[in-house]
């Protein structure tokens, strides 16, 4: 006699019998991670916009970050959908990419925070230390920054860096949940599955 206890009605990719912490693999917290993500991207184009506001073609680090960001957000929708589906090797495909794309978005903050002086030291009275006259002028990406203009690019650079920066910082939080909560969610699959072991009597 075979005594699996599992429910034909039911796919074998959700999880059972774990009423107290179910709910954290659950599709609903993956969909709530996905809009999280959607929305830091959002906040991520802004940034982007704003801080390479005058040089969006000219400056290589453009292209890395947009890059990192679309590729995280690609896997973070490619491992929502398969949880949605209820497919397991695609979960497990997209666990692995997500697991990579954490690793590229860390490194793009490391880029921004690394190189974050190169913009500010380039108009050069960014620093609160020096005065700013109407008659001072910098020349920078084949425009002319004078008096008050040059405080208002400071402040830009400011706001667009902080938006690029939290939004980063979302995006990498949002995918530490989904590896924690993957992971999580394998495991008592795994946890589940072993205690299906056929009872012959």
């Amino acid at each position: 006699m075979l005594d699996t206890q599992a429910s034909n009605n039911h796919n074998s990719f959700k999880i059972k019998g774990y009423p107290g912490i179910s709910f954290l693999y659950s599709n609903w917290t993956y969909s709530f991670l996905l809009v999280v993500q959607l929305v830091a991207l959002g906040f991520f184009l802004q940034g982007l916009i704003i801080y390479f506001q005058y040089d969006q073609s000219s400056d290589w680090r453009v292209g890395l970050l947009w890059a990192g960001s679309i590729i995280a957000t690609v896997s973070c929708i490619f491992i929502s959908i398969s949880t949605f589906a209820n497919n397991l090797p695609f979960f497990k495909i997209g666990l692995f990419f997500v697991g990579v794309t954490l690793i590229i978005t860390l490194l793009d903050i490391g880029l921004l925070v690394s190189t974050k002086n190169s913009n500010v030291d380039d108009l050069q009275y960014c620093s609160k230390e020096k005065s700013i006259e109407p008659s001072t002028c910098v020349k920078l990406w084949s425009q002319q920054f004078c008096g008050n203009y040059i405080v208002l690019q400071c402040a830009q650079l400011s706001r667009g860096f902080k938006k690029l920066l939290l939004s980063q910082a979302a995006v990498s939080l949002v995918q530490a949940f989904y590896i924690g909560l993957s992971l999580l969610k394998l495991f008592r699959q795994t946890k589940r599955k072993s205690s299906y072991r056929p009872l012959i009597g």
